[in-house]
């Protein structure tokens, strides 16, 4: 036999892939359960949440622009497109922060694997908020995996 280039472990009979793959609440098999859960909901690095957050002094507005974006994007999401995986479209819900400097602060989730079409799908989206005149002193902006506040 030939040397192992690193030292086995002493508890290598106690601990080892033969033995977890036979139990089911194993570490090893926690670990499986857990990747595949997170393929199954999309999370990163299986899929992507995005953010659109929506920044403005007029809480009622800043709500109503949301909700049309939120529409919006729903609406553009069934065109068949979009539809060869489930997108799944949260809110709008306050930020944890939600009020910084007098502004208020909302923001959409979405949560799905953000290619190239649904990249440019919230681009232009983005585009017809900032140029609708109803939405005026209301900020928006997408961020895709970024850090939670």
């Amino acid at each position: 036999a030939e040397t192992p280039w690193m030292e086995v472990n002493e508890n290598f009979t106690q601990i080892n892939v033969a033995d977890q793959e036979k139990d089911p609440q194993s570490i090893l098999n926690f670990y499986r359960k857990a990747i595949g859960l997170r393929k199954q909901l999309q999370t990163p690095p299986f899929g992507d949440l995005t953010q659109v957050t929506f920044i403005g002094l007029d809480e009622g507005a800043l709500l109503r622009g949301a909700t049309k974006f939120r529409d919006s994007l729903q609406v553009c999401l069934k065109d068949p497109v979009y539809q060869e995986e489930n997108c799944i479209v949260l809110g709008p819900a306050p930020c944890p922060v939600p009020k910084i400097n007098y502004n208020f602060r909302y923001r959409i989730t979405l949560r799905c694997k953000m290619d190239r079409p649904k990249r440019l799908l919230l681009a232009h989206l983005l585009r017809q908020f900032s140029q609708d005149s109803a939405n005026r002193g209301v900020g928006a902006f997408a961020d895709v995996n970024g850090y939670e506040e």
